[in-house]
C-alpha cells in the first residue's frame, strides 16, 4: 500500500511521512472490495458502523448498526431513510472510555471495540439499477476531507474510501452525510454504507541513512540535468 514512487516526488513523500509526530497528514484513496479484502483481514477490523436501507420503517429489519461486524452487530436501531434528502451522521471514539458512538438522525448506538485500529474505510454499496448512495461533507476532527464515497447500481456497485494518517487511537470524531436515492425502494443492505475501523498494512518507512541516499540520488540527478542545459 502507499507505494513509493521514483524521483523527487518519492523523496517529498518520505519527508512528509517522517516529520515529527503530531503533523498528522491525512490521505485518501479508493479501493475495490477485492483490494480491501487483500489489504485488511477480518481479524484486523475493530468495529463497523453501518447505515442500510433495512425496510426503512420503525419496525422489522433495522436501518443502522454498530459492532464487531455487520453479520453480528452489537447494537441496532430503526430509522426511516428519506430518499434524495441528506442525512447527517457522526462517528466518535472516546479513547479514555474506549467507547465508539454512532449517531444517525438523532439516534445513537455505542460499542466498546476489542481491537486497536489505524485507518478508516468508508464503503458504499448500491445493488439495484435505479439506486445510488453518496457519502460526502466529511470532516475528521475539524479538518474537511475533500473526497467522497459513492456507489451506483451499475457495474460493481461498490466503492471503498480509505482514510489514513490520523492518530485515531487518540480519539476522533468523523462527521458526514449520506444521501440515498431510489425509484423502487430496495431492502436490507442492497443500499448501504459502512465505516470500518481497522489495521492496515503500511509501506515501510526508510531508515534515516536510506533517506539520505534517496535525497542524495535525487539531488545528483537534478545537478546533472542542470549541467546538461549549460
Amino acid at each position: 500500500m502507499h507505494s513509493i514512487r521514483a524521483g523527487l516526488a518519492a523523496a517529498v513523500l518520505v519527508l512528509l511521512v517522517v516529520t515529527p509526530a503530531g503533523a498528522g497528514i491525512i490521505t485518501t484513496e479508493h479501493f475495490t472490495d477485492a483490494d480491501f479484502a487483500a489489504l485488511v483481514l477480518e481479524d484486523d477490523i475493530a468495529f463497523v458502523a453501518e447505515g442500510r436501507i433495512g425496510n426503512s420503517a420503525l419496525d422489522g429489519d433495522h436501518e443502522f448498526d454498530l459492532g464487531p461486524s455487520t453479520a453480528a452487530p452489537y447494537a441496532t436501531d430503526q430509522f426511516v431513510w428519506p430518499g434524495e434528502t441528506p442525512v447527517q451522521f457522526a462517528l466518535t471514539y472516546d479513547e479514555i472510555l474506549n467507547r465508539v458512538s454512532f449517531t444517525v438522525g438523532g439516534h445513537t448506538l455505542s460499542y466498546t471495540p476489542q481491537e486497536t485500529f489505524t485507518d478508516l474505510f468508508i464503503r458504499t454499496r448500491a445493488v439495484n439499477d435505479d439506486t445510488s448512495i453518496v457519502i460526502d461533507d466529511l470532516v475528521l476532527d475539524g479538518a474537511p476531507i475533500i473526497d467522497t464515497s459513492s456507489a451506483f447500481g451499475v457495474g460493481t456497485g461498490a466503492d471503498v474510501l480509505h482514510i489514513a494518517g490520523a492518530d485515531l487511537m487518540d480519539g476522533f470524531t468523523l462527521t458526514g452525510r449520506s444521501t440515498m436515492r431510489w425509484q423502487s425502494r430496495p431492502s436490507r443492505s442492497r443500499l448501504a454504507f459502512q465505516i470500518k475501523a481497522a489495521k492496515a498494512e503500511e509501506s515501510p518507512v526508510p531508515e534515516p541513512a536510506t533517506l539520505v541516499l534517496v535525497l542524495g540520488g535525487v539531488l545528483g540527478l537534478f545537478a546533472r540535468s542542470q549541467r546538461s542545459r549549460i
